[in-house]
């Protein structure tokens, strides 16, 4: 699957955010690097600067109905 998630031209979020920045994962203070995986060529630095998941585990995958899922999250920011 190939996703992208850039907006479409026309799209009402373009110029909709704060000072006139788009809205969406490529717009904002923090835009997404755009380009593909980690050291390919990020279009404004090698990886993003906000916390990433990196690791998850699920404790209880079978949770009744009312329940609580466990789950034990990891990550990293790269600053």
């Amino acid at each position: 699957m190939n996703f992208d998630f850039h907006l479409q031209p026309g799209s009402p979020a373009i110029g909709a955010g704060l000072n006139g920045e788009d809205l969406g994962i490529y717009g904002g203070n923090y835009p997404w690097p755009d380009g593909g995986a980690s050291g390919s060529g990020w279009m404004y630095r090698q990886e993003p600067q906000f916390p990433q998941v990196n690791q998850m585990t699920i404790q209880n995958p079978v949770v009744p109905v009312n329940g609580t899922l466990s789950v034990t999250s990891k990550g990293i920011v790269n600053d």
